[in-house]
């Protein structure tokens, strides 16, 4: 079944009324972040149980695909991003990122912490994909040492959210 895309307003509306909430559930669960233990500080990031890992490599690096139906399954891609001295470069990269996608709105990064208490920042934003579908996403930002990391769960708009996605970007962990 194919969607059929909404009108931008709409798309903004809709987006604002579910980033609020999505947004506090990540961000409440992300600060404080235990230390990790010494099994998981090997992983970059720890998938929800049931989600399967399309590709990477076996330290936690990938794409994940979660539950779903036949039109667009939600998914967690953890991208590494070398040459990052700070945070906040790391943060302009994304925000220049997020501009350039059509329809896009909202991104309000928020800082938090994650892996031990590491500072981190959380974003939200609403976009077009590039098969029409409006799709909401939500990321994790952290720089380790020079190689930033970007950890984004995203889903069609139209899908609940998948609490267990949402909590497990708060398990980014990156190498310094």
């Amino acid at each position: 079944m194919r969607l059929r895309r909404p009108p931008v307003c709409a798309v903004a509306l809709l987006a604002a009324s579910l980033l609020g909430p999505i947004g506090s559930a990540a961000r409440a669960a992300a600060s404080p972040t235990p230390a990790p233990s010494t099994s998981a500080a090997k992983l970059a990031f720890v998938a929800p149980a049931g989600w399967k890992h399309l590709q990477g490599t076996s330290d936690g690096l990938g794409s994940w695909q979660g539950p779903g139906d036949s039109d667009y399954y939600q998914n967690i891609v953890l991208d590494v991003k070398p040459g990052f001295a700070s945070l906040d470069a790391l943060l302009q990269a994304e925000v220049h990122y997020i501009a350039s996608l059509p329809d896009q709105f909202g991104y309000a990064p928020t800082n938090t912490t994650l892996c031990g208490n590491h500072p981190g920042m959380y974003l939200s934003y609403t976009y077009t994909s590039s098969t029409g579908l409006p799709v909401t996403a939500e990321e994790m930002i952290a720089v380790f040492g020079t190689t930033g990391y970007r950890l984004r769960y995203s889903k069609s708009i139209e899908q609940e959210a998948n609490v267990a996605a949402e909590k497990s970007l708060t398990t980014l962990c990156g190498r310094t």
